[in-house]
């Protein structure tokens, strides 16, 4: 599908909230240099990817993108008539991705600035309950302090272990 079609596409299905649409073959050609890439990175808050190049895209944005938290998020674009429901679940998931910034610290994003209040409560409460099941070495026994952080403001704490 062409990207006039496809924004056509997304018109019809009442899709709001995809601002821009981009081939792979367009990103190779605009944003092959750092910069450029960087710049793409600072243009967008969320990016959202066709599940089949997931793997093609990450090799092609850099490390720019990963460093500013800006992970593609998958969406599957297979079955036209569920195209508005998996990119509205794209943008309401938060994806955890632990990234190491140092040697003892994690990043882990569990939400974004368009999220209400009660949405950011909630992922962060999904979160701790995940960490008491999934095989991070040591669970909550093994992790300090969790703050909550937004790009522009300090980060506010809402836990520390003494």
């Amino acid at each position: 599908m062409y990207i006039i079609n496809f924004t056509e596409k997304l018109k019809e299905l009442g899709v709001t909230q995809v601002s821009k649409v981009m081939t792979l073959r367009q990103i190779r050609a605009e944003y092959y240099t750092h910069e450029m890439r960087r710049k793409l990175s600072d243009m967008y808050d969320v990016f959202l990817v066709d599940g089949k190049l997931g793997c093609k895209l990450s090799s092609l944005i850099g490390k720019k993108f990963y460093e500013s938290r800006k992970t593609p998020i998958p969406v599957s674009l297979e079955k036209e008539d569920k195209i508005k429901l998996e990119i509205e679940r794209a943008l309401r998931k938060t994806q955890i991705v632990f990234k190491s910034t140092c040697c003892t610290n994690s990043v882990c994003k569990i939400g974004h600035t368009d999220m209400t209040p009660k949405e950011v409560a909630e992922n962060l409460e999904a979160f701790s309950k995940a960490m008491d099941t999934c095989k991070y070495p040591g669970g909550w026994k093994n992790i300090k302090k969790v703050h909550i952080k937004t790009p522009t403001l300090v980060a506010f704490p809402v836990y520390y272990s003494f």
